[in-house]
């Protein structure tokens, strides 16, 4: 595709746009603003959960603290130990309920979240404030990890969340999306987030990287970079 360059499964464009492959390419595109210049806020889940949380976003329980998330969502529920700036569902073991972390090794950048139940997971692109596109997370059949993930090998991306959610809920969802991506002050991302089998929504993260892994998603980058050449003339 004309302007893009393969770097691994991640993406750089001239102009160039910080696509978080860890390094900033400037955006020389009319008044030379670099597009997700700051990444500090969305590279750190606990930052993140904190900047949802000032934001007024859904976002799933979590603390430094062990006991205090156990006290706070009770003993019958499965907590999430993660290190932080981990991705790729990398850095992440499951403290199952009734059970106490007594074989984890303890980590400067560790902390805990609540592990949600699972109904479906979506992941929202946005643009510029615009939703260019829309996806479902799909589950491998038969796959018994519970770490539910592209990397890890378990777990892929369909297009559109439309027909797989009621049409509130995939509106609340995009609405979602573009507030969390504002929270922690980026151009764009591709959002994720959880449907709960009580059909609630939760913001789980905001993606730098945004995962152009089909035809339809680099299409969708594609037209936002279009339109943006287009305004900045």
């Amino acid at each position: 595709m004309a302007g893009f360059a393969a770097v691994g499964r991640r993406y750089i464009t001239d102009p160039g746009v910080n696509w978080g492959c860890g390094s900033q390419f400037v955006d020389f595109i009319g008044n030379g603003k670099l597009l997700n210049g700051n990444l500090n806020l969305a590279l750190s889940k606990r930052r993140s959960f904190e900047a949802f949380e000032k934001a007024g976003l859904p976002y799933p329980r979590w603390s430094n603290n062990f006991a205090e998330l156990r006290k706070q969502i009770g003993p019958d529920r499965d907590i999430l130990h993660r290190v932080d700036g981990q991705h790729g569902g990398s850095g992440i073991d499951i403290i199952r309920a009734g059970t106490n972390p007594v074989t984890l090794t303890p980590q400067e950048r560790s902390f805990f979240v609540e592990r949600l139940s699972y109904q479906r997971e979506a992941r929202v692109h946005v643009w510029c404030d615009e939703i260019i596109a829309t996806q479902v997370k799909l589950l491998e059949p038969g796959n018994g990890n519970p770490i539910h993930s592209f990397d890890v090998g378990n777990a892929s991306f369909t297009t559109k969340l439309e027909g797989r959610l009621e049409p509130a809920l995939a509106t609340k969802a995009g609405e979602l999306a573009r507030a969390a991506v504002k929270a922690l002050g980026l151009d764009f991302g591709a959002v994720d987030l959880m449907l709960t089998k009580r059909s609630k929504l939760y913001v789980l993260e905001v993606n730098t990287a945004p995962g152009i892994r089909s035809k339809s998603i680099e299409d969708a980058y594609s037209y936002g970079l279009g339109r943006l050449k287009k305004e900045r003339k």
